[in-house]
């Protein structure tokens, strides 16, 4: 079986995970058979490793990811490829601002995740802080809290669900990390076909040689895609490497 792209890089939720956050047998068997025809499978989401690692070691252990919207680069489980963090200042600007609208906050650092209810002063972020999460569920303080963040300097504000607002360091995103690995393994973008649903997924869909929005994208993301398929509900990952892979 010969594919057609080089490299199959796949957001988690909304995407290759259905709704209640599992991973179905039929898109788990045409995950791999993309890589017993030698597709070189990549993790591309915004959850940091806690989160990450247990859908990762199910679906690829032996393969790469990208985490945190690109802060956090692994060739695999066991292997760090490159890290970016952000000033602590822009996170303990973005923890007032989350205690000022009143919304729920996480955040991933190197040593971890904290999120709503943990005092972050306290938090020893090791090395540094990957990125900075903001949920509310009223989109007008959604508006307010991305307007706000996207006015300083220094940081990447993208998000994964309408309700949500999410900051990295400047030049951060699922794109130059999956980018980063390409080079690693001698690809190029050209050669990598990508799927995803939201607005932190649209810089890697525009990039890649293939860019396949799922059927629940959001619009933006359906109008910047190269193809659509199936929702996450219908196992859209599983239909589009059948269509457009092997």
């Amino acid at each position: 079986m010969t594919a057609h792209y080089r490299v199959l890089a796949l957001d988690l939720d909304g995407t290759t995970l259905l709704p209640d956050g599992t991973l179905s047998s039929e898109t788990k068997y045409w995950i791999d058979q993309a890589s017993q025809a030698g597709v070189l499978v990549i993790c591309a989401t915004g959850r940091g490793r806690p989160n990450a690692e247990p859908i990762w070691a199910e679906l690829c252990p032996n393969s790469p990811a990208v985490l945190a919207n690109g802060a956090d680069i692994w060739l695999n489980m066991q292997a760090s490829l490159e890290r970016h963090y952000m000033k602590a200042d822009y996170v303990f600007r973005l923890y007032e601002l989350a205690q000022k609208v009143g919304g729920f906050y996480w955040a991933y650092s190197a040593n971890g995740m904290i999120h709503d209810g943990d005092d972050i002063f306290e938090h020893n972020p090791g090395e540094g802080w990957f990125k900075f999460g903001i949920h509310h569920p009223d989109p007008a303080v959604i508006t307010y809290v991305w307007e706000t963040a996207a006015a300083w300097e220094g940081i990447t504000v993208t998000s994964s669900h309408p309700s949500n607002v999410e900051v990295s360091a400047q030049g951060v995103s699922k794109k130059s990390g999956v980018e980063r690995i390409c080079r690693e393994f001698g690809f190029s973008l050209a050669e990598v076909m990508a799927i995803g649903d939201s607005h932190n997924d649209l810089e890697l869909l525009k990039a890649a040689g293939l860019g396949v929005a799922m059927g629940n994208a959001s619009d933006e993301v359906k109008a910047a895609a190269d193809k659509l398929t199936k929702s996450n509900a219908q196992n859209g990952v599983a239909h589009a490497i059948q269509v457009y892979l092997l």
